[in-house]
């Protein structure tokens, strides 16, 4: 009996709660029902959160330091539900009172996954417990049980969902209790007190000849469904080097003469097994990351068919795997955070060799006086700044990990190294973060590949490494225990004196694998040199990648730097005046009259004040006179601006106004709606004026016209061509058109776009006849 002496008579049990599913909650509202406080919740759980920030009560991470943050709290009763966490002695001090929900029967089924070890167990009956805490972890004397049968169909999931509804029904005797001001409590019943620890499990590999009832019991055991992540591990068919997940079973009546161990038939049901003990039926099977296959192809890929043994597990991976399991499951959290949402890093790929899937190789001699960490941390530069991502997510194993998962083979996947790269990160920085990161994959070793599947973040998600680093390696034969997608293995020797890169030859081929080489060598010899340098800054172009890109980059070609664009044209109106020039619907212009409408039009452009350095807007529609108005701007010196007459009015208007236009070339409408006070308006069909050739006075250096950007960023902005960047756009241009032997063109860029620079001005200065395409 647990009384309520020490408090003042009439005082409810003030009451908090710990505990990260929604039971929690529930409890706390059968508390609060029955008058009984509840000061703060600790919980994790966002649906518990809300509950209490919905009723007003205070709340606290669970996963905080608990003696503290619960020390703020004056509370009488402390109560567990839903909780995994052993509690310190320094938090149950903190009550008079402390109560935990146990979601099995004491004293035989204490500690954690009580649910599966009962089904393990064969149990017939289960049951919940609330029961005192004390440091005896699940020791304590019993306030009340609520028993259930365990169901021939039971699986942990069904079980936990009943022993959840058990356990809301129950606790309202414990509130009952507790607003009566006193708890009713028994001893345990005699019996083997045997608790089961949280990385204890079972080490499952199917094997044909063992009971049917037994290998469905596992199965049912360690079915938590697909919502949450399974801790339990799952039962492991192998199968030569490849491992499937059994998910769904069912016990047949044994077939008469059946050897133990054979297929007895294998049809759309699945592939019955005749076992030592009944048939068994695989119904449904899935990868080790939880993509569901065909069980019977499972079998058919391999030759088998019915009358033939299902191939058993050595005895040498059973007994490793049970040695190992409780250590893998430790790790499983830590490789869980890491793989989930991960995406390998990947390189740049080139070959020539497409479809080769044969490998080749290449040496790399890092400087003397290397350490491994040296090379590791230069790899990891290497790859960061190669994929542009920042960071190496590469496949990684040493002598070590390789040991530990030799034994464990197909169960297991080599580590992954996970090396971000900050900005501003040192060489220094990096190295001791590689030191650092190879201690931690030393202790967490290799994964359980079937880990993937048993956690909504990773399932149906393989992060196939397509890099892979491998420490203290046969250079000549570096390990295939990683995923079959990888395009480069670096073998690095356990002294740092050599790496061997391993390509695909489908991927990279031996040029690209030199520069890798290259790359590699020069980053690293330069990191060595000055270690504190950020790693963005250290260079990785060798010599010969260098010799390579200068010889690219020496784009200098000799041409005339001085001519302005007019002046081309006008030569290329001497050389050929008899040739057809501009093209508009019917009427066609040589280029002896394209050559005399745009002086006439240059002389008309003088007459109205434009001179040397102006800006002439050109408001036409695609026609020969929208040409002539260019070629007769740039030859009196001054720089044309297209005003698009279909652009909205805001937009034309802008740039009329930011551009400072001197005249503008239009008619009809848009000149009157784009006439400006003091803006000479020409326009390209007046009559012949008589006015004297003028002196091409201007430049090369001179404006030859300006376009606006689309303002998609903000407001347009005029961009400003001299003559110059135009005559070395053409340069440029001639290397990749033909122009010796000019043909027809046909321009359909509007003015307004620096393309139509080469549909109308290169071509016109090449003897290209140009044929405008109307709007």
């Amino acid at each position: 009996m647990v009384d309520n002496a020490a408090r003042p008579a009439g005082s409810p049990w003030r009451c908090a709660f710990i505990g990260d599913e929604s039971l929690a909650a529930q409890c706390a509202e059968i508390a609060r029902q029955r008058g009984l406080p509840v000061v703060v919740i600790a919980t994790n759980n966002p649906q518990v959160q809300e509950y209490a920030e919905e009723n007003g009560i205070a709340c606290i991470d669970s996963a905080s330091d608990l003696a503290s943050t619960l020390a703020d709290y004056e509370f009488d009763v402390l109560l567990s539900v839903a909780n995994l966490r052993v509690l310190s002695d320094a938090v149950l001090a903190l009550a008079p009172v402390n109560i935990n929900f146990h979601d099995g029967p004491l004293p035989g089924y204490a500690g954690l996954n009580v649910t599966t070890w009962g089904i393990l167990g064969g149990e017939s009956e289960h049951a919940i417990t609330w029961h005192i805490m004390t440091a005896d972890v699940d020791g304590g004397q019993i306030i009340t049980t609520e028993p259930m049968p365990i169901r021939k169909d039971d699986t942990a999931f069904s079980l936990n969902a009943r022993c959840y509804e058990a356990g809301v029904r129950s606790f309202a005797r414990v509130a009952d209790q507790l607003a009566n001001g006193a708890l009713e409590t028994t001893p345990q019943p005699a019996g083997e007190h045997r608790m089961f620890g949280k990385f204890t499990r079972p080490a499952a590999i199917f094997d044909p000849i063992t009971p049917a009832e037994l290998t469905d019991r596992t199965l049912r055991g360690i079915s938590l469904g697909t919502r949450y992540r399974n801790t339990l591990g799952s039962v492991r068919i192998v199968l030569d080097n490849d491992v499937y997940v059994l998910e769904k079973t069912r016990v047949l009546d044994a077939t008469a003469d059946a050897v133990a161990g054979s297929i007895v038939s294998i049809d759309e049901q699945g592939v019955r097994v005749a076992t030592s003990d009944g048939d068994l039926l695989l119904v449904e099977v899935s990868t080790p990351s939880g993509t569901f296959t065909c069980v019977r192809d499972m079998v058919a890929r391999r030759g088998l068919g019915a009358g033939d043994l299902f191939p058993r597990p050595s005895a040498g991976l059973i007994a490793a795997f049970t040695s190992a399991d409780p250590q893998l499951a430790r790790s499983e959290t830590f490789w869980l955070n890491r793989l989930a949402g991960l995406e390998p890093t990947d390189v740049p790929r080139v070959s020539l060799t497409p479809g080769d899937a044969s490998w080749s190789t290449a040496e790399l001699v890092p400087p003397s006086g290397a350490t491994l960490d040296d090379v590791v941390a230069a790899l990891a530069a290497w790859l960061a700044r190669v994929s542009g991502t920042g960071r190496a997510a590469v496949g990684f194993d040493s002598a070590g990990t390789r040991a530990a998962g030799s034994a464990l083979a197909p169960l297991t996947q080599q580590p992954i190294t996970k090396i971000d790269i900050g900005p501003g990160a040192s060489f220094a920085d990096l190295r001791a973060q590689v030191a650092a990161e190879r201690d931690t994959l030393a202790k967490r070793g290799p994964f359980l590949r079937d880990l993937l599947g048993r956690d909504p973040r990773t399932r149906e998600h393989e992060p196939n490494p397509l890099v892979v680093i491998h420490l203290d390696a046969d250079a000549a034969n570096p390990p295939t225990n990683h995923s079959s997608a990888a395009i480069l293995r670096f073998a690095v020797a356990a002294d740092a004196s050599t790496v061997t890169l391993h390509h695909r030859n489908d991927a990279t081929d031996a040029a690209h694998a030199a520069r890798v080489v290259e790359q590699l060598t020069t980053l690293l010899t330069a990191a060595l040199a000055v270690p504190d340098e950020p790693v963005e800054r250290l260079p990785m172009v060798g010599h010969r990648e260098q010799t390579v890109l200068d010889a690219m980059n020496d784009t200098v070609v000799a041409y005339e730097r001085d001519a302005t664009v007019d002046a081309l044209f006008r030569a290329q109106a001497r050389r050929t005046p008899d040739a057809r020039a501009l093209t508009f619907g019917s009427r066609t212009l040589t280029y002896a009259q394209l050559e005399s409408a745009a002086s006439a039009l240059s002389a008309k452009l003088r007459a109205a004040g434009v001179a040397r350095g102006d800006r002439v807007g050109i408001a036409l529609p695609r026609g020969l006179d929208m040409v002539v108005s260019v070629l007769a701007t740039i030859d009196c010196g001054a720089a044309y601006l297209p005003l698009d007459p279909t652009y909205p009015d805001d937009r034309l208007d802008f740039m009329v106004d930011d551009a400072g236009i001197k005249a503008l070339i239009a008619e009809g409408e848009i000149a009157v709606r784009l006439s400006r006070p003091g803006l000479a308006l020409v326009h390209p069909n007046d009559a012949d004026v008589d006015i004297a050739p003028a002196p091409h006075d201007h430049e090369a250096t001179d404006l030859a016209y300006v376009i606006y950007t689309s303002g998609s960023t903000g407001k347009p902005k005029g961009v400003m061509l001299t003559h110059r960047n135009a005559n070395n756009f053409f340069v440029a241009m001639d290397e990749k058109i033909e122009h010796d032997t000019p043909g027809v063109w046909l321009s359909v860029t509007s003015l307004s776009f620096d393309i139509s620079v080469l549909e109308l001005l290169w071509t016109l200065t090449r003897g290209y006849h140009v044929v405008l395409k109307a709007d």
